[in-house]
């Protein structure tokens, strides 16, 4: 995890950060010895690797802490820097996407990665994001992940699974990603296509959390 301990929450030796946070969530002062004993022994959130110096038992917790701190330390700019061609740092990312709350900066990052060609991570972006991004970047992001669909060669189960998500987030400006994801399951069982009605079962029986994601979407295509 050398990457992760780039940021200051993630070094073992540094638990400012996330005394930090805990002081924000809880809205007052604590004993910050009873709480390091509390997440170490009762909650195993955190594992002592020698006297005063920590590290997160899980990745996800340090993947979120490090966005926390990345929110509040880095500028966009760094932020796609950092990120930008760092597929293991992915998770870090979105969770930095559930973070922002200015428009712009979600609309910069996004714009970012679809002018890369990598829709996908555009569209995990918006999945993440609390707000809706602009509506001209979200029409590119289900086109985008619709074409990946149409084709074969590139297209998979996590293009059906992104719209679908992004199909069942509420709001008017979600509504291309619902229509994408009608017309993607009309071209996916059409007869005569690698992936007709019966290959589409086949596609979700394996995979119950895409089958759980996509279920609803198909349910609500059938009425």
């Amino acid at each position: 995890h050398r990457d992760l301990h780039s940021f200051p929450t993630r070094r073992s030796s540094d638990l400012e950060s996330l005394i930090r946070h805990a002081q924000s969530v809880l809205a007052r002062e604590f004993d910050t010895r009873e709480f390091i004993h509390e997440l170490v022994h009762l909650d195993g959130i955190l594992r002592e690797t020698k006297e005063g110096s920590y590290t997160c038992s899980h990745r996800t917790i340090q993947e979120y802490l490090s966005a926390c701190e990345a929110q509040r330390s880095k500028t966009t700019q760094q932020i796609i820097d950092i990120f930008g061609s760092r597929p293991e740092l992915s998770e870090v990312f979105y969770f930095y996407c559930g973070l922002v709350r200015n428009i712009p900066t979600l609309n910069q990052l996004a714009e970012h990665f679809l002018s890369r060609g990598e829709n996908r991570i555009a569209a995990r972006c918006a999945l993440n994001s609390r707000d809706p991004i602009a509506n001209t970047l979200l029409l590119r992001i289900a086109d985008g992940v619709f074409e990946n669909i149409e084709d074969q060669a590139t297209g998979s189960g996590i293009d059906l699974e992104l719209l679908s998500s992004l199909a069942q987030r509420a709001g008017p400006e979600y509504q291309i990603f619902r229509d994408r994801l009608s017309s993607a399951i009309s071209y996916l069982t059409k007869p005569g296509l690698p992936l007709d009605a019966s290959g589409l079962e086949s596609a979700l029986a394996p995979n119950p959390v895409l089958a759980r994601t996509v279920l609803p979407a198909l349910l609500l295509h059938a009425n």
